[in-house]
């Protein structure tokens, strides 16, 4: 049976097993738990009155570093921002595979997702990533209903959607004042995937003249 330990990390107290805590044997917290011969090594290390073993860390970040010793992988809440703590925790207990696990998943985080939506005289034209056209019906749905005015059949949502993978675009052009009838609730359902606008830009050229909406998002899905 594995044998349970308890840990008071600053002051936090966690309970797991043994097997968890040698899962990276090289690491602090691995050469606590076992000796190079596979022997148990914790018997000089500081416990507590409830002989719990003390650890001199971040209490509540343990738990992430726990967790990740449990499954091997680091999952944590949409909204964490203590990257910078919790690499110093990984560092502290030597642990490489969380260290390069958190700068993976920081380096995702920050990466910065760009949408435009630009309409310039009777020209509408999307950019952006089909995964995102596809989660913002009310844009496909426009775009599919202004082709099939101009060809004089339906297009196939799937049609739009495979353009937009390998272009990375899709324009039509518009019947005079569409867009704005359908702006406001269209720009609803791009700011429930998480966008934000950035910049309205005025377009003026020798052709047309209108707007550019540019938006973007912390984009941790790719």
């Amino acid at each position: 049976m594995d044998d349970v330990v308890k840990l008071d990390v600053g002051g936090c107290l966690y309970t797991t097993t043994r097997s968890t805590m040698i899962r990276y044997p090289d690491s602090m917290l691995g050469k606590i738990f076992i000796s190079r011969q596979g022997t148990p090594s914790t018997d000089a290390h500081a416990r507590d009155d409830d002989t719990a073993y003390v650890i001199d860390g971040d209490g509540p970040i343990f738990r992430h570093v726990l967790n990740f010793l449990r499954r091997g992988r680091l999952i944590l809440p949409e909204d964490f921002k203590e990257w910078d703590v919790l690499s110093t925790e990984a560092d502290f207990y030597q642990l490489k595979e969380l260290t390069d696990a958190v700068r993976e998943l920081a380096a995702r985080k920050d990466r910065l997702e760009i949408m435009e939506i630009a309409v310039c005289g009777n020209q509408f034209t999307f950019t952006g990533s089909r995964d995102t056209l596809e989660r913002t019906p009310l844009l496909l749905q426009f775009l599919g209903r202004h082709d099939s005015l101009r060809d004089g059949f339906p297009l196939r949502r799937s049609d739009i959607l495979e353009s937009v993978g390998e272009k990375g675009r899709y324009g039509v052009s518009l019947v005079e004042g569409d867009f704005s009838g359908y702006r406001v609730e269209m720009f609803q359902q791009i700011s429930e995937l998480g966008f934000e606008l950035k910049t309205a830009t005025n377009l003026v050229n020798g052709t047309c003249q209108g707007v550019t909406w540019t938006f973007a998002r912390r984009n941790c899905n790719k």
